[in-house]
């Protein structure tokens, strides 16, 4: 859980102090590894560009060395750019809140709120991960430890069923985010589809999970394998 985040107004409508809210661009920051992984490789494409006397082989002097080292530099950097501004719309403060009002989705400082009694149901749903064939020992190895240490287990998010999804259409962003999910599947056929999805990392999801099953329990329909995923 995170601590919730100020409104624009302080007299609009605002889940309460008490709330449990999740911040969806930390819930699912992409892995710093990764990025730092991206940034050395582009660090090293720009200095070979660069410098390429010092940093390529033979001294860049074989043909199109240098040439190849600059569009790689220039690729590769427009690339960590657009991670970089992905990440920064991300870390914006929005995410999802659940109080005894219902569900709320907070963005850009305003919040939409579901309301309990347009609720038909409510869960976890996560993405069963996917065996697929490897070219070599070493990538199959590595497959199969990440479907241990996840435990089979993908992408998470919490699921909100209305008793009429064509209420989502008075939000413009509560429809976006009901687009999103068009082709989703419910876990039971009394369900109305498409849910509201927000997508969050697994410990996120378990924890605001346990929170709606101790508040509403009526509602709570439980962790489950998404249909079709």
């Amino acid at each position: 859980m995170h601590a919730l985040p100020r409104p624009k107004d302080p007299a609009a409508p605002w889940p309460a102090p008490d709330a449990a809210f999740v911040h969806l661009g930390r819930s699912t920051r992409p892995h710093l590894l990764g990025l730092a992984v991206m940034a050395l490789f582009t660090a090293a494409a720009v200095l070979a560009a660069v410098w390429p006397e010092r940093f390529l082989v033979g001294g860049g002097e074989q043909a199109g060395q240098r040439v190849m080292a600059v569009v790689l530099a220039v690729l590769l950097s427009l690339g960590l750019a657009l991670v970089l501004a992905a990440m920064a719309v991300a870390a914006r403060p929005h995410g999802v809140a659940v109080d005894a009002s219902g569900v709320w989705y907070l963005d850009f400082g305003t919040a939409d709120l579901v309301p309990w009694a347009r609720v038909r149901g409510v869960g976890v749903g996560w993405r069963p991960l996917r065996r697929v064939p490897k070219g070599s020992a070493g990538a199959a190895l590595a497959q199969e430890a990440r479907h241990a240490a996840l435990r089979g287990r993908g992408a998470h998010g919490l699921e909100v069923f209305l008793d009429d999804p064509r209420e989502a259409a008075g939000s413009a962003r509560l429809r976006r985010l009901m687009e999103l999910s068009a082709r989703a599947r419910a876990p039971r056929p009394e369900l109305p589809v498409p849910p509201l999805r927000f997508a969050m990392g697994r410990g996120d999801a378990e924890e605001l999970g346990r929170r709606i099953a101790a508040g509403m329990p009526g509602l709570w329909i439980g962790v489950y394998p998404r249909p079709g995923a």
